[in-house]
């Protein structure tokens, strides 16, 4: 499991004296390790699936740096809007299942689970 423990402690000592708590900066190296996780996962998916396209448009609207439109992607990719509209949503919809199996895999139950699950992803997550 890629959660880098030793990066969160250096981080804690770094910003000690001011910035989250410990428990915080805890929870935010958790989400971050889980989404690590589910991103790979997903990306092997569409490559597996041959859609490899919506995993690229999920980069480069939800992650990258700067947020194109959908009309500069659709022309970006040579697709249409509505291609674009609907590739999104499938591989957030992929996305987000992903995330809950592995939540399920690092949990040690269903109450934790579900706590977990509301904290990544709000309370109508499960």
């Amino acid at each position: 499991m890629p959660l880098d423990f030793d990066g969160a402690r250096e981080e804690i000592e770094r910003l000690e004296g001011g910035c989250d708590p410990p428990d915080v900066l805890f929870e935010k190296e958790w989400a971050r390790g889980v989404s690590t996780i589910a991103l790979r996962r997903l990306e092997q998916e569409c490559a597996s699936a041959g859609k490899s396209q919506h995993y690229a448009l999920l980069e480069r609207y939800d992650l990258g740096d700067a947020r194109p439109t959908y009309a500069e992607l659709a022309r970006s990719f040579g697709v249409a809007v509505t291609d674009v509209t609907n590739r999104l949503f499938r591989v957030r919809r992929e996305l987000r299942r992903i995330v809950l199996e592995v939540l399920r895999e690092l949990t040690a139950g269903e109450d934790e689970f579900r706590e977990e699950a509301r904290a990544l992803l709000g309370d109508g997550a499960v």
